[in-house]
């Protein structure tokens, strides 16, 4: 008779761990064998070279946004390589791509000349989502200032823009403290379309008052009629305008127990007792 051992080993679950110790010893001494580390290495090896890729575009990106340079033209679409010459004017943006491989990027001219034209990075909208990355980037690093700074007072205006729409700006003011001096700084953090904010607000607002039980007795929401209003119809009030400042600080997870002061003009709309600031 075949003693206990002999009938456990021939289980296909102990043939099967039996298979998986000797894999882990295996790749326990080389590690560099291992299938997981080998695809993990191949991965990690696509991404720095994506990230390389990638580099040179970011970096004109943000020498356009430093210096207030505009960065589309007449076409914003093409080969951008350098043995292709424009016949529009294409922008500063690809220009100045363009003058980069000029000077001697490799890296640039290899992606532009090996890449798909759908994997370029370099449409109007990967510019865009650039430009997104860059202005969260840099609130993230104002509002870690804020937070070490403690307290912080919140400057806020509405004026109209040369099309006439009302634009509202957030600042703000804190105190930096450094080693052996501490400076006050106001940053700007915001730019808001009032009326698209306040549009949104209504809706919001005018979708919960609108809920209402229909006589199968399930929830309904109707706003058809309420708020298909134009911004002309919209009242930019003081209460509103401190509606859409504070909706902000609330995206920026700003505490408004910190907040030790409000700064706006002198007008009523501000200071009234229906105003912004109340």
């Amino acid at each position: 008779m075949k003693s206990v051992l002999e009938i456990h080993s021939q289980n296909m679950y102990h043939k099967n761990a039996m298979a998986t110790g000797k894999d882990f010893v295996r790749d326990y001494h080389n590690p560099q064998r291992s299938v997981r580390n080998l695809l993990d290495e191949n991965h990690l090896s696509q991404t720095q070279e994506n990230r390389k890729r990638l580099i040179p575009i970011v970096k004109t990106v943000i020498f356009c946004e430093k210096q207030n340079i505009p960065l589309r033209g007449h076409k914003d679409d093409g080969d951008i390589r350098k043995n292709k010459t424009p016949v529009q004017n294409e922008g500063n943006f690809r220009a100045l791509l363009r003058f980069r491989i000029y000077a001697g990027d490799t890296t640039l001219e290899h992606h532009l000349g090996s890449t798909s034209s759908r994997a370029t990075y370099t449409s109007k909208t990967i510019q865009n989502q650039l430009i997104e990355c860059c202005r969260a980037e840099i609130l993230d690093k104002m509002l870690q200032r804020v937070a070490r700074a403690e307290f912080y007072t919140i400057v806020f205006d509405e004026s109209p823009d040369l099309s006439g729409k009302a634009q509202i700006s957030v600042v703000l003011r804190y105190v930096e403290f450094s080693p052996g001096e501490a400076c006050i700084r106001e940053d700007f953090v915001s730019f808001l379309d009032a009326f698209g904010q306040l549009s949104k607000n209504t809706l919001a607002e005018g979708t919960e008052s609108e809920e209402s039980e229909d006589e199968d007795g399930s929830m309904a929401y109707r706003t058809a009629g309420k708020n298909d209003r134009t911004d002309e119809e919209l009242s930019l009030t003081g209460s509103a305008i401190g509606g859409i400042v504070l909706g902000d600080m609330k995206k920026m997870n700003l505490r408004m127990e910190k907040c030790a002061s409000i700064g706006t003009d002198g007008c009523a709309v501000m200071l009234s007792d229906i105003g912004a600031v109340n």
